[in-house]
């Protein structure tokens, strides 16, 4: 918190002091009053579209051979 603050300051983001705390839990999707780097991005980056969604959707499946779970494994051997 005490850097997402900070960052806040820095960067002139135009929000309040009062307000930091709750810009901050809405990152903080875990609660756990920390941000992960993850956390910060999903909270930022705008969802995908359907198309690209269905792009990703048609990658997994090719590289996991249509399975539901992808393994580093089988991407070395597709990128490999």
């Amino acid at each position: 918190m005490p850097e997402f603050n900070k960052a806040c300051k820095d960067f002139k983001i135009g929000v309040s002091e009062e307000n930091v705390p709750i810009l901050f839990s809405l990152f903080d999707k875990n609660g756990d009053g920390t941000l992960q780097y993850d956390e910060f991005i999903n909270t930022v980056r705008a969802p995908l579209s359907l198309s690209r969604a269905s792009l990703v959707d048609q990658a997994f499946d090719l590289l996991s051979g249509g399975g539901s779970e992808l393994e580093i494994e089988e991407v070395k051997k597709t990128f490999g």
